[in-house]
């Protein structure tokens, strides 16, 4: 059998979503980021986190939820994939849960979304992460 593998449970708008641990290099509170002209309306600047600088996403506005007002509030995590670095804007962060492949329902229609977990709070939807770091790729409108 599979081992579990682990994912850091992440809110945005008010659905839960599962990032691998294996990818999150950092947590940090909001700070001030360096505006990027030009750039898609996602990105909402630049991080500059131990001496790396990296595009910052808003993650409402990739899933389809439309753009975040930011607050105090919000979190970035610090992701990395292969060569390639970014931090996602998120509304909150929980814990690291371990998911079972027994426990694994197939992702759906998004390319984003490699499966979902029922959990007590709700569906946990694992995201994947090739699909995080492909401009354009998003989550279908909610329903």
């Amino acid at each position: 059998m599979a081992a579990a593998l682990p994912y850091l449970k992440i809110r945005v708008g008010q659905q839960w979503y599962g990032l691998p641990v294996a990818l999150i290099t950092a947590v940090v509170p909001l700070p001030h980021l360096a505006d990027l002209p030009g750039a898609a309306d996602e990105v909402l600047g630049l991080l500059t986190l131990r001496e790396q600088v990296m595009p910052v996403l808003d993650a409402g506005q990739r899933f389809g939820l439309g753009p975040t007002r930011l607050t105090l509030a919000h979190l970035l995590v610090a992701l990395r994939h292969e060569q390639q670095q970014m931090a996602l804007l998120v509304d909150e962060v929980d814990e690291v849960v371990q998911v079972s492949p027994a426990d694994l329902h197939p992702g759906g229609e998004s390319p984003l979304v490699t499966g979902s977990v029922p959990q007590a709070d709700g569906l946990l939807l694992l995201l994947a992460a090739d699909s995080l770091f492909q401009p354009g790729a998003a989550l279908p409108p909610p329903a």
